[in-house]
């Protein structure tokens, strides 16, 4: 095996490390999206995003996967709850690398990982809260001060709020945060 792949190897065997460290310590649940309080700001997807933009696309699906095999066993809502974090991390990285075919503008790879991640994340809970846990859209509607639950007023609310988060979750998280880490760590390990 070369230096080089062994290298790549090493980094993300750590970061995959560092993801499944970071939801065993439980920081995973202390950062709630203020409105919809079930929504959570996960810096465990921060390593994947780390390997996107230090390695490749294949680095931070290697990682993801690692992260999504350690959720089933471990994680909140199995199934589910693992798949839905699965969803979201490769269709954010799936929507930076689409436009990164054609251009390596920033801001352009940052709307296309937005918007993917939103809009893969906005079928997946139609699907979820429609026909596996319709009386979540109840709950919900509490949190967002609905005495009733009509199903079609919250519904809709719950799912532009949630593609807020989405879009928020890309920008802080997946772009600033590991953007930040990533080029200090570079600055440092070279590949």
């Amino acid at each position: 095996m070369s230096k080089n792949r062994v290298r790549r190897v090493v980094m993300i065997s750590l970061l995959s490390a560092i993801a499944v460290s970071i939801v065993v310590s439980g920081v995973s649940k202390y950062l709630p999206f203020p409105i919809l309080t079930y929504l959570k700001f996960d810096p465990a997807e921060i390593p994947a995003f780390i390997a996107l933009f230090m390695l490749d696309y294949k680095a931070a699906l290697g990682v993801s996967i690692v992260h999504y095999i350690f959720l089933l066993w471990f994680g909140e809502f199995t199934p589910i709850g693992p798949t839905m974090k699965f969803l979201a991390v490769i269709s954010t990285i799936f929507g930076w690398e689409l436009v990164g075919m054609f251009s390596s503008n920033t801001i352009a790879r940052l709307v296309s990982a937005s918007i993917t991640r939103a809009l893969v994340m906005t079928i997946a809970n139609i699907y979820v809260l429609l026909f596996i846990f319709p009386d979540f859209i109840c709950y919900a509607g509490r949190l967002l001060g609905y005495s009733e639950c009509d199903v079609w007023t919250v519904l809709p609310i719950m799912l532009g709020l949630t593609a807020v988060y989405n879009v928020l979750h890309v920008l802080v998280l997946n772009y600033f945060v590991s953007k930040i880490i990533a080029d200090r760590v570079s600055a440092v390990i070279k590949f």
